[in-house]
């Protein structure tokens, strides 16, 4: 093999897929932040503190070690959509619960947040399978190696699909950064939103299960965009 095919085979089979899967992925995390932040008029909110990152990694964690795994092309995934919306429900259902307090919202987003960590510990303490426990563990510290095309398509699918339902929803998002009832004056309604934005953000967290739990990115990146006035 000779020096140009394997500069081809290290670009094509390793720094891409990692490139691609670090911009879906801090791309999806910076957009559910700004979501978040203006949904709940709460610059503290971001989908590693409110939980949402926690219930997609408990969600992926239960089909590893349910032997999900060995279909992590599909599995964990949808695993981890799944875990991410059960989560945004919940804070949907906080939020409403407590007069749209944001303070409120936040507060239960950290306990959903340490309650969902706490499962995830769990499940890794009661799985009797080493190898399926190793797998977790590494997986859990995050990593951008070792997945296919087939992996990046796939999550590039569901995270489109977020995106485009969040970009449907900005001018909502911008209304109900006033309050509902400016919202409501102004035509939209509640019930739809708030089904919107739960599958939206489970679209764009969930599939980003497959290379671990980063947090922080959505809650610094809005803030250095408006510092940078982008």
């Amino acid at each position: 093999m000779d020096d140009l095919s394997l500069c081809h085979m290290v670009i094509q089979d390793l720094r891409l897929p990692r490139t691609l899967l670090a911009i879906i992925g801090g791309a999806s995390l910076g957009l559910t932040g700004a979501v978040l932040q203006g949904f709940l008029r709460n610059p503290l909110a971001d989908p590693g503190i409110m939980g949402i990152s926690s219930g997609a990694a408990f969600g992926a964690i239960c089909c590893l070690m349910t032997g999900g795994g060995a279909l992590s092309l599909y599995g964990v995934p949808l695993a981890g959509i799944g875990g991410a919306a059960l989560v945004a429900i919940i804070l949907v259902g906080i939020n409403r619960w407590s007069s749209k307090n944001s303070t409120h919202t936040v507060l239960g987003g950290i306990i959903l947040n340490s309650l969902f960590g706490a499962l995830t510990i769990l499940m890794l303490n009661l799985s009797k399978n080493p190898y399926a426990h190793v797998e977790a563990i590494f997986w859990l510290l995050g990593s951008l190696s070792h997945h296919t095309y087939g992996q990046i398509l796939l999550i590039i699918a569901f995270t489109l699909g977020g995106w485009v339902i969040l970009w449907h929803c900005r001018r909502a998002l911008d209304a109900f950064s006033f309050g509902e009832e400016v919202a409501y004056t102004l035509g939209f309604e509640s019930r739809k939103v708030y089904k919107a934005i739960i599958l939206g953000l489970a679209l764009c967290i969930g599939p980003g299960s497959l290379v671990g739990v980063i947090g922080f990115i959505g809650l610094v990146v809005p803030h250095w965009t408006v510092f940078c006035g982008l």
